[in-house]
C-alpha cells in the first residue's frame, strides 16, 4: 500500500470514530484506539478494532455509536472483531458484562443499515486488578492477541506527547 493510500485510510478510519476517541497505532489487520474516560479525564480506555479478510470497517461506527448511546459500556471494551455477520465484543467488567449486552446490540443496530442484521456477541475478557488486559490468561487462539504487547488493552495512563523546542 503506498503512502497516499496509506493516509487515505487513516483518515477514513478517524473519520469514523468518536469524537473522544485517537488513533494510537494502525495496521492491515486491527487499529488501536485511546477513548477519553469521562469520569477520569487522566486515564483513556484503550482498545482494539479487529479487521477480517474484507476489513469491513462499520464496527468502527458500532463503536461511535455505543459511545454516544452508552458511555458507561463503552468503557469496558477491549476490543471489537466482526466476523460474516457476528460482531465480537470483548468486555472488561464482570460486574456488568450481562447488562452489556442489551446495549451493544442497540448500538449494533443503530449503527448499521436496515438491511444489515448483525449478531452481537460479548465475551468476558481476563482482567488484572489495575483495569488493563491479562495477555497471559488469553486462550492461544484469541484475536485480541493481534495487538501489540507493548500497547497494553484497558484502563491506562497515557504517555504526554513530547514537546518540541
Amino acid at each position: 500500500m503506498d503512502t497516499q493510500s496509506l493516509l487515505a485510510s487513516f483518515e477514513a478510519f478517524r473519520a469514523r470514530l468518536p469524537a473522544g476517541a485517537r488513533i494510537v497505532l494502525s495496521a492491515r489487520d486491527f487499529i488501536i484506539v485511546d477513548i477519553l474516560l469521562a469520569h477520569d479525564t487522566r486515564l483513556v480506555q484503550r482498545l482494539a478494532i479487529l479487521f477480517d479478510v474484507d476489513r469491513d470497517t462499520r464496527s468502527l461506527e458500532v463503536l461511535s455509536a455505543l459511545y454516544l448511546r452508552d458511555h458507561d459500556i463503552c468503557t469496558n471494551v477491549l476490543g471489537l472483531a466482526e466476523t460474516r455477520g457476528e460482531l465480537t465484543v470483548w468486555y472488561g467488567d464482570a460486574t456488568s458484562v450481562e447488562m452489556a449486552r442489551n446495549p451493544v446490540q442497540q448500538a449494533a443496530n443503530a449503527a448499521l443499515w436496515p438491511y444489515d442484521s448483525w449478531r452481537t456477541r460479548v465475551v468476558l475478557a481476563p482482567m488484572l486488578p489495575n483495569g488493563k488486559l491479562d495477555r497471559d490468561n488469553l486462550s492461544v487462539g484469541d484475536p485480541l492477541r493481534v495487538a501489540p504487547a507493548r500497547y497494553p488493552l484497558g484502563r491506562i495512563l497515557p504517555r504526554s506527547p513530547r514537546v518540541r523546542s
